[in-house]
């Protein structure tokens, strides 16, 4: 059967190095993703607040969990796609 992805990465190693690697190339790409986003939605007004203080459930808190989400659901179905580790 053939892959979808659009390049395959077959590395000849053991299986926990491999797994080693699919970790790290899916945390490097959620947190770019995370911090591409979260740069966006603050801009330069004022420095990160991830909402942990404050109101229960404030905006800073809501904006931080649905840009993790959003980095997370990007990594399944776009960035996992153009690379697969084999």
């Amino acid at each position: 059967m053939e892959s979808e992805s659009i390049v395959q990465l077959n590395i000849n190693s053991s299986s926990n190095y491999v797994n080693l690697i699919k970790s790290m190339y899916m945390f490097i790409f959620i947190f770019m993703v995370w911090h591409v986003l979260l740069s966006l939605s603050y801009d330069k007004k004022q420095p990160i607040n991830i909402g942990l203080t404050g109101e229960l459930f404030n905006n800073n808190f809501i904006n931080f969990i649905l840009t993790g989400m959003i980095s997370i659901l990007s990594f399944y179905l776009v960035f996992q796609k153009i690379l697969e580790i084999n």
